[in-house]
């Protein structure tokens, strides 16, 4: 069985290839003949397994918050941006006039987010807390399975792009293409490092990690940890069926 958070999340065509039965949050649920593997949540935070064992994610709440997922990388010493869940508290530690992002937690997709400008004295849009906008050089996801990685992607983002939102809907989108032209194979072997060591934090079993090279001393912060990581690309399916289809002895 897979408990996936929405339709479209790719997941579904996870569990037709694997003849699993698929359950939504929406409560519908798409039943079929069964291999005999464990659950697998795709990002459902609402599936709460009585017990671990025979569960992929098997609790995946931590790293869908956004704050708790931040809360849980710092206490391990892995480098994220500057944040904090009061405005004034971030406004202290960081330069004047430095760019603030406001929050609501658990969203994705770009949602729920908005920049504070420097000179408005209070900001009053609803928010769960404030992160610092990093400048970009360049960005990465990391896709790790079993404490292996499966899969590399670097961002393309346009030309003169400088929305809050770096997503899909906004022209940007990961490629597994050509790798080199977006870091040196050592640099990259130090982000799946640091990629399978935020997996371990969290205490995922598999997860996409989106790590961002900033501009201004080229050091990499870790932004957030995907529990339904998109399978848009075929690159990207193609590495996730493969890692449970050699789990699982599948054919």
């Amino acid at each position: 069985m897979i408990y996936s958070y929405h339709r479209p999340s790719g997941a579904s065509k996870l569990a037709r290839a694997l003849r699993l039965s698929i359950s939504f949050r929406d409560g519908s649920t798409i039943r079929r003949r069964l291999n005999p593997l464990p659950h697998i949540n795709w990002g459902w935070r609402a599936q709460e397994p009585g017990v671990v064992d025979g569960y992929l994610n098997a609790d995946p709440r931590i790293a869908v918050s956004k704050v708790l997922t931040f809360e849980k990388l710092a206490a391990v010493g892995i480098p994220i941006p500057r944040w904090s869940k009061t405005l004034d508290e971030l406004k202290a530690q960081l330069p004047s006039g430095r760019t603030i992002i406001a929050r609501r937690d658990g969203l994705s997709g770009g949602k729920g987010m908005s920049l504070v400008v420097p000179a408005t004295p209070a900001y009053e849009a609803p928010a769960d807390f404030y992160v610092e906008r990093l400048s970009c050089r360049r960005e990465f996801r990391i896709h790790i399975f079993q404490g292996s990685v499966i899969h590399r992607q670097a961002k393309f983002v346009p030309h003169g792009f400088d929305g809050i939102a770096r997503n899909w809907e906004n022209g940007c989108y990961f490629t597994s293409e050509q790798l080199e032209r977006f870091a040196t194979e050592a640099e990259l072997r130090d982000l799946e490092q640091l990629s399978i060591r935020s997996i371990e934090a969290l205490g995922l079993d598999f997860g996409a990690v989106d790590i961002l090279i900033t501009r201004r001393g080229n050091k990499p912060y870790v932004l957030e940890v995907n529990t339904a990581p998109g399978l848009r690309s075929g690159a990207t399916y193609i590495a996730y069926e493969g890692a449970l289809r050699r789990l699982y002895g599948i054919s």
